[in-house]
């Protein structure tokens, strides 16, 4: 008679650590897989807060770029309307803050 071979049976203990190694495994590759999610999400959010500020920095170079400007203008306008209705040039005088007399230091 054949003897009947026998089917290779684990034990419970090692039934329990082989599901347990399985079952660690496949938490962790979802812990790695979570992380790596997570530093290319944080990665992006600096990236996108590098690129606000600098657009910050520009815009704000840009407004006082465009203040000046329109400051310099203004000056240069109100400097020669002046100088039509007084009839002398600005350049060098010296205007007295108290009785408002132009002077060019003679």
């Amino acid at each position: 008679m054949a003897k009947k071979k026998e089917t290779p049976k684990l034990s419970p203990e090692q039934y329990w650590q082989w599901s347990n190694a399985i079952a660690e495994t496949f938490a962790a590759k979802n812990k790695e897989e979570s992380r790596k999610w997570q530093l290319k999400s944080l990665q992006q959010d600096a990236e996108i807060a590098s690129l606000k500020a600098h657009i910050f920095k520009f815009q704000d170079l840009n407004n006082a770029i465009t203040a000046f400007s329109d400051a310099d203008k203004q000056y240069k306008e109100l400097k020669k309307e002046l100088e039509d209705t007084l009839g002398i040039s600005l350049n060098g005088a010296i205007i007295d803050s108290v009785n408002f007399e132009v002077n060019h230091g003679d």
